[in-house]
């Protein structure tokens, strides 16, 4: 009884399932550290998450939420527009105000258009589904 109900708990709860993902890239920083690795640690964090989920050690329902989560907030981690902030002084001119005019506006662009693909392809899903 008790187990079952901490299993409905931990699917419910979105930050335990991030942080159990958070605790896959950690033991991929110190695997990836340890041997010398060149690869990212996100790689091998992501087949550690792999392999625990082949060989039942993690459930994958146990963190589809904090993955969903990272998937759908995914377009925001990838915007080259602080990149660009950091490095550039001159973009607190006139020249780099239409600067960041552009990125913004292209961030938009492609936010809203990766939107409306989600969108589609969610109700096309759906649809597919009911038939």
């Amino acid at each position: 009884m008790v187990k079952k109900s901490f299993e409905a708990l931990w699917q419910k709860s979105f930050l335990a399932q991030i942080f159990v993902i958070f605790l896959f890239w950690l033991a991929g920083l110190l695997v990836g550290s340890y041997l010398g690795l060149s690869f990212l640690s996100n790689v091998i964090g992501l087949f550690l998450l792999l392999l625990a989920i082949f060989t039942k050690v993690v459930a994958s329902k146990n963190i589809e939420r904090g993955a969903n989560f990272f998937l759908s907030e995914m377009p925001l981690f990838f915007i080259p527009a602080i990149m660009a902030i950091t490095v550039h002084s001159e973009i607190f001119t006139i020249v780099g105000v239409k600067i960041l005019l552009v990125i913004f506006l292209g961030t938009l662009a492609v936010m809203l258009t990766s939107a409306v693909v989600v969108e589609i392809f969610t109700k096309e899903s759906r649809r597919s589904d009911n038939e």
